[in-house]
């Protein structure tokens, strides 16, 4: 198997950010990456046997080494996703500051997704080796250059993300209350501590999909927390859901 795919024995070979993205957004990922030599992107890769009689243990080392190929990259994905993810906050207040500054222009989409973009790439150069090889002596030759790129489906949760950033930072922030001054009270004997009550906090999500329009919206009794109607589009709903949640972590004080 070395001599017939020595890139698989050397860890060297991995799948292109668009084929990784596509097989693993796949509700069969298994069945898909044990059918690898189907796949058309991998034809000169299946094609190195031809010819070749291998033993039953060989093919059997080949699909390991792919599979095993294909679980780094989704490794990878998920890896970027969460730095998106923890860029949030940083590149909100960023573009907040040169809102309110007089010396830059008011970040638009185009602004925010580059921002958000340079904030993961930087944050994915600093972590990526120790992220999908901590132990350095597993690395293959190519390690520096594996999975560098962000994935297809990273930088559409980029763009997802900046159109919320964009939502929030248009929003008025709420002024700090001064509070009154109160008299100091008089000192009282302390009171027998009594175990607090556990707060419940119920909230339910509504869904409701009218012609070419989806209302999605979050209640916490008859109290709406957050409501939006959108078009009946994947990118559109999935925004929607996405400030949905962003209000369900604020609400249940989630850090």
């Amino acid at each position: 198997a070395a001599e017939t795919w020595p890139a698989l024995a050397d860890g060297t070979w991995y799948p292109d950010a668009a084929l990784a993205d596509e097989i693993a957004a796949r509700s069969d990922y298994a069945g898909a990456v044990r059918a690898w030599r189907t796949v058309g992107e991998l034809e000169p890769l299946a094609s190195a046997e031809a010819g070749r009689h291998l033993l039953e243990e060989a093919d059997a080392r080949a699909d390991a080494r792919v599979a095993a190929a294909f679980d780094l990259a989704r490794a990878a994905i998920a890896a970027q996703n969460k730095i998106v993810d923890s860029c949030h906050a940083a590149v909100l207040a960023e573009s907040r500051r040169r809102k309110d500054s007089f010396w830059s222009r008011t970040p638009d989409l185009r602004a925010v997704v580059s921002l958000l973009t340079n904030a993961t790439v930087a944050k994915w150069d600093e972590t990526r080796l120790d992220t999908l090889w901590p132990d350095a002596s597993t690395r293959p030759g190519n390690a520096a250059g594996q999975h560098r790129e962000l994935f297809p489906s990273v930088r559409r949760k980029i763009e997802l993300l900046a159109k919320v950033i964009l939502e929030e930072m248009n929003e008025p922030r709420p002024e700090a209350e001064e509070k009154p001054e109160t008299p100091p009270e008089e000192e009282t004997p302390p009171e027998e501590a009594t175990p607090e009550e556990e707060e419940v906090l119920e909230f339910t999500v509504s869904i409701r999909r009218a012609g070419d329009e989806v209302e999605v919206a979050l209640k916490s009794g008859d109290t709406t927390e957050e409501s939006s109607t959108v078009p009946a589009k994947k990118d559109d709903f999935e925004n929607a859901m996405y400030r949905i949640t962003g209000a369900l972590s604020r609400l249940l004080q989630l850090k």
